[in-house]
């Protein structure tokens, strides 16, 4: 009786390690679909900045893609990546990009979650490049109230 016991004992434990398992495997499933989701993700931004080298001077794109809370995008010559706690995500595109802050060139245009760039052909010293910045939506919601206004008061 006490081995019919001890069986059944042994048989409980070993069952509650292989179901301790599964779940595990489970939840790294779901980390890696999270995962192939930001990584396609940046890939389209990429995508996006090398469709606009055959994109005439003038064009403007806003990119907003979704960003996890707690990381940022930056953009720069050649790579998109993310920034974040643990290991940072990186896509290379094949797009000649200037990235551009108060009109003064720098290495990277970084946007947080909630934040857009905007990306424009334009021609910077004689040769068309694709200029990055971070778009000023503080300035352009303010603009919009203020012709509302106006357009409200002509009437």
């Amino acid at each position: 009786m006490m081995e019919f016991l001890l069986s059944k004992l042994w048989m409980i434990i070993a069952g509650l390690a292989v179901m301790a398992a599964v779940l595990a495997s489970f939840g790294s499933l779901d980390d890696r679909t999270a995962e192939d989701g930001t990584m396609n993700a940046l890939a389209a931004t990429g995508d996006v900045l090398s469709e606009m080298e055959s994109c005439p001077i003038g064009t403007t794109v806003r990119l907003s893609p979704e960003i996890p809370s707690g990381s940022a995008l930056r953009i720069g010559n050649g790579s998109v990546w993310l920034v974040r706690e643990g290991n940072d995500l990186m896509i290379s595109c094949s797009a000649k990009v200037t990235a551009l802050e108060n009109g003064e060139v720098i290495p990277f245009v970084e946007a947080l979650p909630g934040q857009s760039i905007t990306a424009t052909r334009a021609s910077v010293d004689g040769t068309v490049v694709t200029v990055v910045q971070l778009e000023k939506t503080e300035l352009s919601s303010s603009t919009a109230a203020t012709n509302l206004f106006v357009s409200s008061s002509v009437l």
